[in-house]
């Protein structure tokens, strides 16, 4: 990069008052930066449903097993005009999707998980959408009534961290995620955060994540869940609102490497600066 660095300065300078040149340097410098942080980056499973499945989008490979009463909407019913995972009021877990994810903290201390949820009639005041819960401290976002509720909610470990922000109404689809690494626990519930402390770190939840209820409590969920992600480290404030706001997230952009880049951009500026000399 060093070299990089001193090149476009060169050029820089001798073209200073060249329009054109400038214009290369900056895209290939915002470029590089795009090729650095790929947005899917940690993304260890995703479920768009789009295939009327639950197998995982991301290129992982990490593919559900369905319960028997989860079903699917027609098409333009999910996020975007997609297709949604859709639940219905039957107890257990023949009304979740089981992720082969174990979260426990020791096995995955740093965890971010999130969905967008269409609540339906008859979905109760405990419903959850992301659970391990076997009835111990264990890490779970949903609907609670506890903490300040009834609202979004996770739950810490020793109490439940709540938004106090109900569901919309009106069949719109509300963004909820969670991030756990150890020492605190956020939440976000459409663009807004909320931070409480972490006590769920006592090794003792399920070994598999549930989509669309609680495994040791059945608190199930009655509507629809689509764009489900699960990343094994912290996302920001910004790229979760990111998600939020794209409806889901691009897995099938595939950066240009760095080396790439930087060589289209050697190329790019001495094309630049022979057109100046002629």
């Amino acid at each position: 990069f060093m070299l990089f660095h001193s090149l476009v300065t060169k050029v820089s300078h001798s073209a200073r008052h060249d329009a054109k040149s400038n214009l290369v340097i900056a895209t290939i410098c915002a470029g590089l930066a795009v090729a650095a942080a790929p947005a899917s980056a940690g993304l260890v499973g995703y479920y768009d449903f789009e295939s009327s499945n639950a197998n995982d989008s991301s290129g992982n490979g990490n593919h559900s097993t369905l319960g028997a009463s989860v079903g699917f909407t027609a098409a333009g019913q999910g996020v975007n005009g997609g297709i949604a995972g859709d639940f219905v009021s039957v107890a257990g877990t023949a009304n979740m999707i089981s992720l082969p994810f174990d979260i426990r903290g020791t096995i995955m201390p740093n965890l971010t998980m999130g969905a967008f949820v269409r609540v339906g009639a008859g979905n109760g005041g405990f419903a959850k959408v992301l659970s391990h819960d076997n009835a111990g401290f264990d890490r779970t976002l949903g609907l609670d009534t506890r903490g300040g509720g009834p609202g979004y909610a996770a739950f810490t470990g020793s109490g439940v961290l709540n938004s106090g922000t109900a569901a919309t109404a009106g069949g719109a689809y509300d963004f909820i995620a969670v991030r756990y690494d150890g020492t605190t626990v956020s939440l976000t519930v459409n663009g807004v955060h909320f931070t409480g402390t972490n006590n769920t770190d006592l090794n003792i939840g399920f070994t598999s994540l549930f989509v669309g209820g609680n495994p040791g409590f059945n608190e199930d969920w009655i509507g629809q869940i689509d764009n489900v992600f699960v990343f094994d480290h912290i996302l920001s404030d910004q790229e979760l609102d990111t998600i939020d706001q794209d409806g889901g997230i691009r897995t099938n952009e595939v950066p240009v490497p760095a080396a790439g880049l930087l060589m289209a951009g050697v190329i790019a500026l001495f094309g630049a600066g022979a057109l100046r000399r002629r």
